[in-house]
C-alpha cells in the first residue's frame, strides 16, 4: 500500500503583485481574498480601462505586477483581448493568465497567439492558480 502525501493540497505562499480584472464583483472578492491568502499583494478592476490605467501606474512608479489575471469577457467596455493588447505596448514581458468560464472559445484554446502565459477556467481552483502564477511568476524576475 502506497501513502498519499497531502503535499498536492498544499498551496504554496506566494510572493508578487497581482492585477485581477474581472466584470463580476463576486469573482473579484473570491479571488482577492484567495490570492491575499496565498501570500500576494493584489489590486482588483473591473473594467478593461482601469486595468491599464493600473498597470502604466505601476510600470511607471516602477513597482510593476507580476501577474494579471484578465477575464476574457469583460462586458462594459474593453475585451481580454483588446486589454491585452493594450498592455502588450505598455510592457512586452506582461505576464498574463487569460480567464473564462468558456472553455471552447478561440481565445482559449490559442492564449498563446494572443499573448497570454496561460489560461485560468472559472470558478477558480486554488491549486490550479497556485500552480499558474507559480510557473510565470520567478523568484528572478523580482528586481
Amino acid at each position: 500500500v502506497t501513502e498519499r502525501t497531502e503535499e498536492s493540497k498544499v498551496v504554496r505562499r506566494g510572493r508578487g503583485r497581482i492585477l485581477v480584472v474581472d466584470d463580476e464583483e463576486i469573482v473579484l472578492k473570491i479571488a482577492e481574498k484567495l490570492l491575499l491568502y496565498m501570500g500576494y499583494e493584489v489590486a482588483t478592476t473591473k473594467t478593461g480601462e482601469d486595468a491599464v490605467w493600473l498597470y502604466r501606474q505601476a510600470v511607471e512608479s516602477r513597482k510593476p505586477f507580476d501577474a494579471v489575471i484578465l477575464d476574457l469577457a469583460l462586458n462594459r467596455d474593453m475585451g481580454g483581448t483588446e486589454v491585452m493588447k493594450d498592455l502588450l505596448a505598455i510592457d512586452p514581458d506582461v505576464k498574463a493568465i487569460i480567464s473564462s468560464g468558456y472553455l471552447y472559445d478561440p481565445v482559449i484554446m490559442n492564449f498563446e497567439n494572443y499573448g497570454f502565459a496561460g489560461i485560468l477556467t472559472k470558478p477558480y481552483d486554488p491549486k490550479d492558480l497556485d500552480e499558474k502564477l507559480q510557473n510565470i511568476i520567478t523568484p528572478g524576475d523580482r528586481p
